[in-house]
């Protein structure tokens, strides 16, 4: 049976091979902003081992130092084609290897680059966590990784390319698609105006082990004043986070009688940032 990391992958090789002869002149301009601070940041000391992940065709190679050693790695041969066409076309002498590779197994050995970027590829790949975590491997302890990502642009223009675009968007990184715990979500914006926004459908757990987590996580995330009751925030973009002690949740609703969980219940309810040691006082 063929897995599903294995079907979006080769659907993601598919798309890239019909737009790789279109690609720079489409999506280059549409990234450049992006695609030099990226490298800038990446490349900030000298002498270093850099890695770009989704290098395509090589858009970025020129702007890296030239004592940097770049490897850069691609699951699309026709896109690595045109990077290596370029390589030798600008004489980029400082360009070590161009290879296919899925960014999820890279075959580089542990600790292997000071610094490893990744451009607009975050949500193409089909499993973002295993991605994260082999970019973490390969990455020396201390070193740099970079991750940028497309969001829609308030420019009317480019925002009128990237609805044009919206049937590619899937495949080429317009939209952040990813899973958590089994659930999969759609980060996007809308290419017209709406009247809706975030609302408390959909929120986020944070289970806290003490009230040091909790404090750091409130002071870290909320945002409307207003909106903070019984665990819940709002951070500031309107998302809902619920920052709850769920293991002492757990241990007074099965240790207290019921009269102690009532009390615990009404404690809660009168709380925004939840306390502990108050949760701990009503249940005896």
């Amino acid at each position: 049976m063929v897995s599903k990391h294995a079907v979006e992958l080769q659907d993601t090789i598919r798309t890239y091979r019909r737009v790789s002869g279109s690609y720079d002149v489409v999506f280059g301009p549409i990234f450049h902003p992006g695609r030099k601070d990226a490298v800038r940041i990446a490349n900030a000391q000298p002498g270093q081992r850099i890695l770009e992940v989704g290098v395509g065709t090589g858009l970025s190679l020129p702007y890296f130092r030239p004592d940097a050693e770049v490897t850069g790695i691609d699951v699309s041969a026709e896109m690595l084609a045109k990077a290596r066409r370029r390589v030798a076309r600008r004489n980029i002498k400082n360009v070590k290897a161009l290879l296919e590779m899925d960014a999820e197994k890279m075959s580089f050995p542990d600790n292997s680059f000071d610094a490893v970027l990744a451009l607009y590829v975050a949500s193409v790949v089909p499993s973002p966590a295993r991605f994260a975590a082999e970019m973490r491997r390969v990455c020396r302890p201390g070193g740099t990784i970079v991750l940028v990502n497309h969001f829609a642009s308030e420019n009317g223009i480019m925002r009128a390319v990237e609805k044009a675009l919206a049937p590619l968007a899937r495949h080429i990184g317009f939209h952040a698609d990813f899973e958590l715990e089994g659930q999969h979500f759609s980060a996007m914006d809308s290419n017209i105006d709406h009247p809706f926004d975030f609302n408390e459908a959909t929120s986020f757990i944070v289970s806290c082990r003490d009230q040091a987590e909790i404090d750091h996580y409130w002071e870290l995330l909320s945002a409307v004043p207003e909106a903070e009751q019984c665990g819940w925030l709002k951070d500031r973009f309107g998302v809902s986070w619920q920052i709850v002690p769920t293991e002492t949740m757990r241990e007074l609703m099965e240790s207290a009688d019921s009269d102690g969980r009532a009390r615990v219940m009404t404690a809660l309810l009168e709380m925004k940032k939840l306390d502990i040691q108050g949760l701990r006082n009503a249940a005896r």
